[in-house]
């Protein structure tokens, strides 16, 4: 039995519920503005304290490592360069307002450990594959299950049961959405980030990382997404159920092959992950924040 709601209806009453708040839209006009400067860009970002902060804190954490503390966006934009500020920004905003859709199947914490743990391999496989601006696979990875929050307020009991057939295999969940709803958590995701006016190129990673065979240009970016979501579940690290699988469907040899990845030998690749996880939670999911969790 289909789901009587459509993807249309839902993502109506989503954007609504998670329409991007002014602060992103004005970055977004900015960095997108061709007379516009680093110095315009950070001068906009700067207005939100808390986002200041948040990014400030990102860069100089475990994940970048650098030797010397960056105190200022402006500095941030030289380093990292306007590209990879803005992914972090996005990330940090779309953190923030997506903890905010209701739902009573997974505990928010649970959610974003999941979330964060993909993004975050997911740029270590992006450097390694040698991807031009490697936070914007982090963003994809942070954003990659936002429809699955989406199903989960829209249509409980319903996604409730494609958990229940999936058992913590996100690859059978994904199969399941499709079977019961006509879509799946992707897709919707992607149609609610193309209301917000993503990056074409990112929203299609979101669409495609189930799928990455059949995302013609795109694939190696979303062979990176998908093998980072198994390698987050797998792992123990980050699984999207709080009681993880037992097994879980590999990605394609292709897809392992094109990533650079041996499903046998993945230590180095994942070595420091828990402490990037740790810090990255507090700074985009502070536990102080929803004490429903």
């Amino acid at each position: 039995m289909k789901s009587s709601k459509t993807e249309d209806e839902i993502i109506e009453n989503a954007a609504a519920l998670v329409s991007p708040p002014s602060i992103w839209l004005r970055i977004n006009e900015v960095v997108h503005d061709p007379d516009s400067s680093a110095n315009d860009v950070a001068g906009v970002v700067m207005q939100d304290t808390v986002l200041t902060a948040s990014i400030l804190r990102i860069v100089n954490s475990p994940v970048y490592h650098f030797s010397k503390r960056i105190d200022t966006v402006s500095r941030a934009i030289s380093i990292i360069g306007l590209n990879d500020l803005y992914s972090i920004a996005t990330g940090v905003i779309a953190a923030k307002v997506f903890s905010n859709i209701p739902n009573q199947l997974t505990s928010t914490e649970t959610f974003w450990r999941h979330s964060i743990c993909t993004g975050l391999i997911a740029r270590r496989l992006a450097k390694q594959c040698r991807i031009l601006h490697i936070e914007r696979l982090y963003v994809a990875g942070l954003l990659h299950d936002i429809g699955s929050l989406l199903l989960y307020g829209a249509c409980p009991e319903k996604a409730s049961e494609t958990l229940m057939i999936a058992n913590g295999d996100e690859e059978v969940l994904y199969q399941a959405e499709n079977d019961l709803f006509s879509f799946n958590h992707a897709t919707l995701g992607a149609q609610l980030f193309h209301h917000w006016k993503l990056p074409q190129q990112l929203i299609n990673v979101i669409a495609m990382h189930h799928s990455p065979t059949e995302a013609g240009e795109g694939m190696l970016e979303c062979s990176i997404l998908q093998v980072a979501d198994w390698l987050a579940n797998s792992s123990t690290l980050g699984s999207f159920m709080q009681e993880p699988a037992e097994e879980y469907i590999t990605p394609q040899a292709e897809t392992l092959e094109l990533v650079k990845v041996d499903p046998d030998n993945t230590d180095e690749l994942m070595h420091g992950l828990l402490d990037e996880i740790e810090v990255t939670l507090q700074i985009l999911h502070p536990r102080n924040r929803n004490r429903r969790d």
